[in-house]
């Protein structure tokens, strides 16, 4: 299956390099129209504007759209904007704080593009469909945001970001895309609170420093080769929070893919919960691995299962916790000498439940209590209390956040 597997991932990737040369070629269908830098329109009277800031859609529209003007709001109004198989449907090249909302985008190339677009642009709550090659792609782009879009069966990719910094990607549905969202040579930018289902790889980076993987779900009905993959030197990321389902390879990291911290996913129900290859000095912990057979390891013994006090939670182990702290009292076997030497005994769900009981409860408050103002130096020192900024005291901001959470169950 494997190798099955990473045929097809190697021909997509080939037919992804080639289909960038689409980018450079025109960007017609039928015929183009441009909101011009004068604010004038040029090409359709189905796009109206009082003011030369806010234009709308009067109707369906037939050709695509090429955006010269700054500081514009163009408002769909839930008309379509319909392709032909080729062309971009609206193209942002050079521009700042433009939104395009509530647009239906239908059979392009690229339903929206941003070329060298920068400083609060907007996609949101569009519709973009049936596209050749991508649904959003931002090419040399930075501080946009691409959010609440419903974005399915684009051929390669849901969104993509390539040479793009400090974009946010959030809260888009994406379905049927070979790579829900791919970020290359990317840095600084967040992808949060996405649904992405029914892809060949959830969320792809190569080659990207620094970015923020959080809060997304990534679910198959049928099996996809990746939820979250990290390659080919993406270092220093952070992937949290996410819920990943049904996959060959819940997370994957590979080729020189390093420091990059794990923490706090749902990874269940993949025929591997991770796949390490060459990859070292990640840190993954607090981490639910529920119903993954197996793990797999080459050449990745140097990474850290654990935050020196909790690590994860693994389905299969079956040690025993004698002091009720939550920890199992036997450390988990990954691979051969590869272990988790703190896994815990319930599933990680929320720092202030202290004892890992899947309740907060006074137990937890008085274990916090307990340690108050310890430091590591110190006899009463609790590492499990250590849940809230700064780390290395036991302080008010660790009580208030346990007793927040007061009464809350698993």
């Amino acid at each position: 299956m494997k190798k099955v597997f990473s045929t097809v991932l190697l021909t997509s990737l080939i037919a992804s390099m080639l289909m960038l040369g689409f980018l450079v070629q025109p960007v017609r269908t039928s015929g183009t129209i441009y909101i011009r830098a004068d604010g004038s329109v040029e090409g359709t009277d189905k796009i109206s504007t009082m003011n030369n800031i806010t234009y709308t859609f009067t109707d369906n529209i037939y050709d695509s759209i090429v955006v010269e003007r700054d500081n514009i709001l163009l408002d769909g109004q839930g008309y379509l904007l319909q392709g032909t198989g080729s062309g971009n449907g609206i193209t942002l090249s050079g521009r700042s704080n433009v939104t395009l909302r509530n647009i239906k985008i239908n059979q392009f190339n690229i339903g929206i593009w941003l070329n060298s677009s920068s400083n609060c642009n907007t996609v949101s709550g569009n519709r973009i469909t049936s596209n050749g090659y991508t649904g959003v792609y931002l090419w040399f782009s930075y501080y946009n945001t691409v959010s609440g879009n419903n974005i399915i069966s684009n051929h390669w990719e849901g969104v993509s970001l390539y040479s793009s910094i400090n974009n946010t990607v959030s809260g888009n549905s994406i379905t049927n895309s070979l790579e829900g969202i791919y970020l290359s040579s990317s840095i600084n930018n967040t992808v949060s609170g996405n649904s992405i289902t029914n892809s060949l790889e959830g969320i792809y980076l190569s080659s990207s420093i620094n970015n923020t993987v959080s809060g997304n779900s990534i679910t198959n009905s049928l099996e996809g080769l990746e939820g979250i993959h990290l390659y080919s030197s993406s270092n220093y990321n952070t992937i949290s929070g996410n819920i990943i389902t049904n996959s060959v390879y819940g997370i994957s990291l590979l080729a020189s893919s390093n420091y990059n911290k794990v923490s706090g996913n749902s990874v269940t129900s993949n025929d591997y919960g991770v796949w390490l290859s060459s990859s070292i000095n990640n840190t993954i912990y607090h981490n639910n691995f529920i119903n993954n057979p197996q793990v797999t390891i080459s050449g990745s013994a140097s990474n850290i299962w654990d935050n020196g006090c909790e690590g994860n939670f693994w389905s299969d182990y079956n040690g025993t916790d004698s002091d009720g702290d939550g920890i199992g009292d036997t450390p988990y076997i990954i691979d051969g000498n590869i272990t988790d030497n703190y896994p815990l005994m319930n599933p990680y769900w929320n720092p202030a439940d202290i004892n890992h009981d899947l309740k907060v409860d006074i137990f937890d408050v008085v274990s916090a209590c307990s340690a108050y103002k310890s430091t590591p130096v110190d006899m009463n020192w609790n590492c499990h209390c250590d849940i809230a900024d700064p780390t290395g005291i036991i302080n008010i901001f660790d009580i208030v956040l346990i007793c927040s959470s007061y009464g809350e169950e698993y």
